[in-house]
């Protein structure tokens, strides 16, 4: 008995791979959004966590290790279920990295500042 020749099955419908290229385009917006709260929420975080960072021994930059550390604890454990939240603290820490990478490079640190000739000025042997 001959069997009967049928349409291929996709495992995706065409409607799908539709809604999926849609929301990657809408990604980099969704990115904004996320930094644009993080703005407008930071004073108010920082100021409420001042008496915490005012124990880390980290010096100038207490404020965003201390600001890093919620963004890490936010999005790891309560950004899974909430996908803009997701976005918010994943901006916040690419914010709270910049910040820190800004005080190490002006020499707010006492470490990686240069004396303008590529040398580490605070690499004195001696």
């Amino acid at each position: 008995m001959a069997r009967k020749k049928g349409r291929i099955r996709r495992s995706f419908s065409r409607a799908s791979k539709r809604v999926r290229r849609g929301a990657r385009k809408a990604a980099p917006i969704v990115g904004l959004i996320g930094a644009g709260a993080y703005g407008a929420l930071r004073q108010r975080v920082s100021d409420q966590l001042a008496p915490i960072t005012a124990n880390i021994p980290a010096g100038n930059i207490a404020d965003e290790v201390g600001m890093l550390g919620v963004n890490w604890i936010v999005g790891r454990f309560i950004g899974r279920r909430v996908p803009i939240l997701r976005q918010i603290t994943k901006a916040g820490m690419i914010i709270e990295a910049a910040r820190i990478g800004e005080a190490v490079a002006t020499g707010q640190l006492g470490i990686g500042s240069t004396n303008g000739n590529g040398n580490n000025a605070n690499n004195v042997i001696g």
